[in-house]
This record gives structure tokens, C-alpha cells and sequence, in this order.
């Protein structure tokens, strides 16, 4: 299932994207997608405009500058979350 990269350096192992409220719950805001390679981030899409803080691990792994809590998933666990939202 998919983690909660924490922005303090922590992460929540096997936390649920079933639905819209979930993940805009664990980003704390508006969600925006970031891909790379089979995975997904899921970010808060103001977090940069809120001055949320760096999320060092997060952008390690994405290779690119994430904010605040980020949700990693592979793209197996997004489509079969999407799957049942639908």
C-alpha cells in the first residue's frame, strides 16, 4: 500500500488513497500529481504557496523540490485506487 513521506523525515507505511477526502486529508490540501518512473507522488498543490515545509526524503526520491506531506505510490496502487473511486 502506499506510505505518508512526513516532511519532519517520518513516514506512515500502508495508508489508503481510496478516495479524493483521504488524500487531500494526508497532504492537508488540494492534491496534484507528480510522476516518476512507476511511481506517484501525491502533493499538496499549494504547498509551496502555503510555505509548507521541505520534504527532503519525498524530493529525493521524485527528483524534484516537494513540500509538506507527500503520498508514494506505485502506479498500480494509483489505478486500482482510481478504480474504485470511479
Amino acid at each position: 500500500m502506499a506510505r505518508l513521506l512526513k516532511a519532519d523525515g517520518s513516514s506512515i507505511m500502508d495508508v489508503s488513497i481510496d478516495s479524493l477526502t483521504k488524500m487531500q486529508t494526508l497532504v492537508d490540501g488540494y492534491i496534484e500529481f507528480v510522476y516518476k518512473n512507476d511511481k506517484v507522488y501525491i502533493v499538496n498543490e499549494d504547498g509551496l504557496r502555503q510555505d509548507l515545509p521541505y520534504n527532503y526524503r519525498a524530493s529525493y526520491l521524485s527528483n524534484r523540490h516537494l513540500v509538506g506531506d507527500v503520498v508514494e505510490c506505485t502506479s498500480q496502487e494509483f489505478r486500482e485506487a482510481g478504480d474504485k473511486i470511479n
